[in-house]
């Protein structure tokens, strides 16, 4: 893969002609995929260009045709930077569960973790899908594109495409995750599996059992446009206001967020506006664990970086089961800060115990 940078935009180079004319000079090497991606560092941010290379590779890689035939059980799953890893794996079992092959793009399930059950280190990340199964994406049964920012590369795979392209912002609501399951059983032909429907029902659960602690609460926010739509929608099907909202970049997308504002900026904005909106929860990268302290905020780790807890990137938010972990960890976060009414000892009873010791002094003796 072939990233251009902000000298290179700049200078107005074209890395699609040197890489053609090197395969003019050079024959041998044209068995040699080579993707070309167009990625100024003064325009955007990682949302443009996350999507930049996925939109590439559907322009350069899959067939601008359908070839003759169709591969009847593939599925292809376009994923936003707003899923982890853990997240592109629940899909990828949600598909295999009705019996269908997920063809994922870009498929991170297995590059972060699980590499030495295969033997002896190697450089080279595990997982992903494999350039035939790129070219053939357009004889696929359908496809999902999930993710806001994907709506082009949604676009360019309905132009190559026999079946049915789906886009959906996100799986961190109710209506959205029963789409994608309801579309895999129509596709299908076949049940949901118990399994599943098993999930949506602990997630019916969880919504009664966290609603006292999460109605009306006020969620604060850092993130990608595709991760603000996301927890956004999340926010308001559980009762809680989000807001104040800082993203990286204007983008036309953040216009269809339901809030009145959404301020382009960094986490110094951010500062600005928590000391004049206050919140009850932050939902930002790690970077945002000093402002966390200072506001006295939990602070939900999402994006990118996370660097500061082991295994988050295995951490499922998307889907039932996301949605349903996500609901108890928010509940049990804003718990530990809820103030309780401290035990009244009358002092007037009668054969009335000694005060209990404190922690620490039980654990001096």
């Amino acid at each position: 893969m072939l990233l251009s940078t902000g000298l290179a935009e700049a200078q107005g180079s074209d890395i699609a002609r040197v890489v053609r004319q090197f395969r003019e000079a050079h024959p041998r090497h044209n068995g040699v995929a080579i993707l070309t991606v167009n990625t100024p560092d003064f325009f955007g941010s990682m949302e443009n260009g996350y999507s930049a290379v996925i939109e590439s590779v559907i322009e350069q890689w899959v067939a601008p045709t359908p070839r003759p035939g169709q591969r009847p059980r593939r599925v292809n799953l376009l994923v936003s930077h707003l899923c982890s890893p853990g997240d592109i794996e629940w899909l990828g079992r949600c598909v295999e569960a009705f019996g269908l092959q997920p063809v994922i793009l870009p498929d991170l399930s297995q590059s972060m973790d699980g590499h030495l059950g295969e033997g002896d280190f190697t450089p080279l990340t595990q997982g992903g899908a494999s350039l035939r199964q790129i070219a053939q994406m357009g004889q696929s049964l359908g496809s999902f594109a999930i993710g806001v920012s994907l709506q082009r590369a949604a676009s360019l795979l309905t132009q190559r495409s026999r079946g049915d392209v789906i886009a959906l912002p996100h799986l961190m609501t109710l209506d959205h995750c029963d789409t994608f399951i309801h579309q895999l059983a129509k596709m299908s032909g076949r049940r949901v599996p118990a399994w599943i429907e098993r999930q949506r029902g602990q997630l019916q659960d969880a919504m009664i059992d966290c609603h006292m602690w999460l109605q009306g609460q006020r969620m604060a926010m850092a993130a990608e446009g595709d991760l603000l739509a996301a927890w956004c929608d999340f926010a308001r099907s559980q009762g809680m206001q989000p807001g104040p909202l800082v993203a990286p970049t204007s983008h036309p997308s953040l216009r269809q967020l339901p809030v009145e504002q959404v301020v382009p900026g960094d986490l110094e904005d951010l500062q600005q506006l928590l000391s004049h909106q206050p919140a009850d929860l932050l939902v930002a990268n790690s970077h945002a664990r000093d402002l966390a302290e200072q506001f006295a905020l939990p602070l939900i780790r999402v994006g990118f970086p996370l660097f500061d807890r082991l295994g988050e990137f295995r951490r499922v938010r998307q889907g039932y089961a996301g949605m349903r972990d996500t609901l108890f960890e928010l509940a049990n976060l804003l718990r530990d800060r809820h103030h309780h009414t401290a035990l009244y000892r009358s002092p007037l009873r009668q054969g009335a115990d000694p005060q209990p010791a404190s922690g620490d002094a039980y654990a001096a003796h």
